[in-house]
């Protein structure tokens, strides 16, 4: 690799990473605020949960280039979602809902096949390797 590749793939990774964290904390932190508290979005609460979830898994396949690392961030979306789901009936004006779970992995589930996928035809060589 070229050292100014070298350097702008860093940069993309560090990118992805920080945008991933920032994702997290504000994912985090709309999903524990009370009802009140929360802006009037005129979506589907269940489109919401699945495009943050998303996101944060587009986020994850950008971040870490290998595949372990890639896996086990995005098993860790999964559990944030449990976790933040069963954390709001904590929360004033706030329920558990299994519903909210089931969007949040098919949200995981979508943005990390589709973009690792992408990201898998981006590098490809289109070399005949037989």
């Amino acid at each position: 690799m070229v050292p100014a590749q070298a350097t702008t793939r860093r940069r993309l990774l560090l990118t992805a990473r920080v945008a991933l964290l920032l994702g997290v904390v504000a994912v985090s932190v709309l999903s524990l605020i009370p009802s009140e508290e929360l802006p009037e979005i005129s979506v589907s609460d269940k489109i919401q949960h699945g495009a943050a979830y998303l996101a944060l898994a587009v986020a994850v396949v950008l971040a870490f280039p290998r595949r372990l690392t890639r896996l086990g961030a995005g098993l860790g979306l999964f559990v944030l979602g449990m976790v933040l789901e069963l954390l709001q009936i904590l929360v004033p004006g706030r329920y558990f809902d299994v519903w909210d779970m089931v969007a949040n992995g098919a949200g995981v589930v979508l943005g990390y096949t589709v973009t690792h996928f992408v990201m898998r035809r981006m590098t490809d060589t289109g070399e005949d390797t037989s």
